[in-house]
């Protein structure tokens, strides 16, 4: 990995807390491909990140997710995320088909998401074919033939692949191949006539895709299935499809001298028909017309082992007829003949022996079209074809060295013997190295079944388990499978914590290591009750038969809600929210209680500011008082350091120090009366006015005259 390429994930980076990136396989337009180790089970793994070019972005030095580049792009990189994801779910669903790759794993992290599949040693058909490479016709029915199966599987479950092509078909080293990239894939059984998405790769999709509501089906695959077929075989890109509408002028296979049976042909060429309808309509029709020619040629060999078998017989029989009518030199030259018919017979046979090793021996020069960093110059050293015929002129070569030990003067019924043998030699030969190869297949194939059945593990039900007792039982005793929360959402029905879904329904079978993505609950969404204004107990009562906790966050005083009672709650009343949230309330302490302070013998200033601070309100009256000082405070009505409601009124009294005695008042006698003599004799004098202390004191100077003296109207004379 170039540590240069800064929007790369860096070496050694774990995601998922599984998978370890050790290199970068390659680039495309809309992902990287990682090479990496799943650190849970060991094995190699390739690992497929949703990156798409001039969306996003990532600077490895600061951090491993990815920006999208600007903000109207979002939505644009969203959908192709969801998509991304779509492409895993519809490969997983066929993970043990020998012609696709499987899918392990998908998961979101880094803001994007990421697709596991098992890491393929090989390269692409694309690659294979660089230099106008061909294919020789046998050779590729052979090799596609899995894939074949695999594609009617992905027909049979009701999809699409939409974008088959050699860069889509990956080649192992073993000689197989594996069909990749679902990301086009589509239920066309859901669309009929709706709009599909376009999906184009020139010379491979057919005329319907390049129409939003062109009819797509299986017949769309089977016509990039040809075209692949014809690349493959002529080394040439077909002509693209919208181009044939126009003007068709494609090549037959066997115009460009590709060695090729008419009935091959022709059916390659329907596959590739323009119009649709005119092509097969799935592939069970394609592969009994593709494969015709092996099937007629084995049915054939059948028939020719029946005649074979009472052939020899026939001839033996002849011989011994004719050479009682000849020489007794004859009679022995026949002799001799039958041995040497024997002879190649036991040859013929441990020669089919060994075409087991031939087999291995041309799968072993296969593999060794990825050792090295370049590609032999042709195929044809590698086809099963070359091989028989390599055989069949063995044989013929040794057919014609020990024919020339015959003696000479053979009869004409000993040179038909002998042309017999050899053409049953011939026949024997190529049917011994179908069989074999056959058997070979199948032995392999019986092998690999067993495996793949030894590999496999049923899922269990999950829903409405907890995850952790999910887990545990999708694991077992030998870690078959592997759970993973994929997401959370609110279910009404199902307990938080429990799962509502399963990615995967119970029943499949999936191989050993495979994963299980599950949908977790978060529980139920509930209405918040309206609880202020209620009693402590009522509040608690109220939330917790809404499937919520209450919580006293705080106590607090309160002029309006009196003891007790709520006073308010952190979240709003009749608002949605999961079950099992806390609600936080505030509990009223009642009205808030303030100690009185001592204000008597201070000043009336003194006593307002204390009595204020303590949260009291004032209430003042003055009087005389002997002993307190005058403006200073003689009593208060509230005893200091009692507790009462914030707000109370205190009464205070002020001094207006010591009371003044009155000042005698002089009343002359009237001579006119005298009746106001007293009873002592005596006569006594008041100032008139007021009696009161207040007033007393204001009206205690004497008024005078404007001549200085006193008036006689302000004095009375009293007894």
């Amino acid at each position: 990995m170039d540590e240069r390429d800064l929007h790369y994930l860096k070496k050694e980076t774990k995601l998922n807390g599984r998978y370890i990136i050790t290199s970068v396989l390659g680039e495309g337009g809309f992902g990287i491909t990682y090479y990496g180790v799943d650190d849970l089970f060991g094995n190699e793994v390739a690992i497929k990140e949703f990156f798409p070019q001039g969306i996003v972005t990532r600077n490895n030095e600061y951090t491993d997710n990815v920006t999208v580049t600007y903000a109207k792009q979002d939505e644009a990189f969203l959908a192709g995320k969801k998509r991304f994801i779509g492409e895993a779910r519809v490969m997983a669903k066929f993970n043990g088909d020998q012609g696709i790759v499987n899918v392990t794993d998908f998961f979101e992290a880094n803001n994007t998401a990421y697709i596991v599949m098992e890491y393929l040693d090989g390269i692409t058909l694309k690659e294979y074919l660089k230099g106008n490479r061909q294919i020789p016709v046998d050779e590729l029915m052979g090799l596609l033939a899995p894939l074949l199966e695999s594609l009617d599987d992905v027909h049979q479950s009701g999809l699409i692949h939409r974008d088959i092509s050699p860069d889509n078909i990956m080649v192992l080293k073993d000689g197989s191949v594996k069909l990749m990239d679902f990301g086009a894939a589509r239920d066309y059984t859901e669309f009929g006539e709706k709009s599909l998405s376009i999906v184009l790769k020139p010379g491979y999709a057919p005329a319907e895709q390049y129409q939003s509501r062109g009819v797509q089906g299986p017949w769309t695959d089977i016509y990039a299935l040809c075209a692949t077929i014809y690349k493959c075989i002529t080394g040439k890109t077909p002509e693209d499809s919208i181009q044939r509408v126009m003007e068709d002028e494609l090549k037959k296979p066997s115009e460009l001298g590709v060695d090729i049976s008419p009935q091959i042909e022709k059916t390659l060429l329907k596959g590739m028909s323009i119009a649709p309808k005119d092509r097969y309509q799935n592939l069970k029709d394609l592969c009994e017309n593709l494969y015709k020619d092996y099937m007629e040629e084995e049915e054939s060999l059948e028939e020719s082992q029946k005649e074979t078998e009472v052939e020899p017989a026939e001839i033996l029989e002849k011989s011994s007829s004719e050479s009682q009518e000849t020489s007794k030199r004859e009679s022995e030259t026949s002799k001799e003949s039958q041995e040497i018919f024997e002879e190649e017979s036991e040859t013929l046979k441990k020669e089919k022996d060994s075409v087991e090793d031939l087999e291995k021996e041309r799968v072993q020069k296969n593999s060794e079209i990825f050792k090295g960093d370049t590609q032999p110059e042709s195929l044809k050293e590698h086809n099963t074809v070359e091989a028989e015929r390599s055989f069949e002129e063995e044989t013929k070569e040794n057919t014609k060295v020990k024919m020339q030990k015959e003696p000479e003067g053979e009869t004409d019924s000993q040179k038909n013997s002998q042309d017999s043998s050899k053409q049953t030699q011939k026949k024997r030969s190529k049917k011994g190295l179908l069989i074999a190869v056959i058997l070979c297949f199948l032995i392999a194939g019986a092998g690999y079944h067993f495996y793949q059945k030894s590999l496999e593990r049923e899922v269990p039900n999950l829903v409405n388990k907890s995850f952790d007792s999910a887990k545990a039982e999708a694991a077992g005793d030998d870690d078959s499978l592997v759970l993973v929360e994929l997401d959370q959402a609110y279910s009404d029905t199902v307990k938080k914590g429990n799962i509502i879904s399963q990615d995967i329904k119970a029943g499949t079978i999936l191989k050993k290591g495979d994963t299980i993505r599950v949908t977790v609950s978060k529980g139920a969404l509930v209405t918040i009750p309206d609880v202020a204004g209620k009693k402590k107990a009522k509040a608690k009562e109220t939330i917790t038969n809404a499937k919520l906790i209450m919580k006293v966050s705080d106590r607090k005083w309160s002029d309006k809600v009196a003891k007790g009672k709520v006073i308010s709650q952190d979240k709003k009343a009749g608002e949605k929210i999961e079950e099992g949230n806390t609600i936080s309330v505030v509990i009223s302490k009642g009205v808030e209680q303030v100690k009185v302070p001592k204000v008597e013998g201070e000043t009336l200033e003194e006593a307002q500011k204390a009595l204020k601070k303590a949260k009291l309100k004032v209430d003042s009256s003055r009087t005389y008082s002997s002993s307190v000082e005058e403006g200073k405070i003689i009593s208060q009505s509230i005893a200091s350091g009692k507790t009462v409601d914030k707000n109370t009124t205190v009464k205070i009294v002020i001094s207006l120090g010591k009371e003044p005695e009155p000042e005698p008042v002089y009343r002359p006698s009237s001579s006119s009366s005298s009746s106001g003599s007293s009873s002592s004799g005596r006569k006594s004098y008041r100032r008139s006015g007021s009696s009161s202390s207040s007033s007393r004191k204001s009206s205690g100077s004497k008024k005078k005259s404007s001549g200085g003296g006193d008036s006689i109207n302000n004095w009375n004379l009293v007894n």
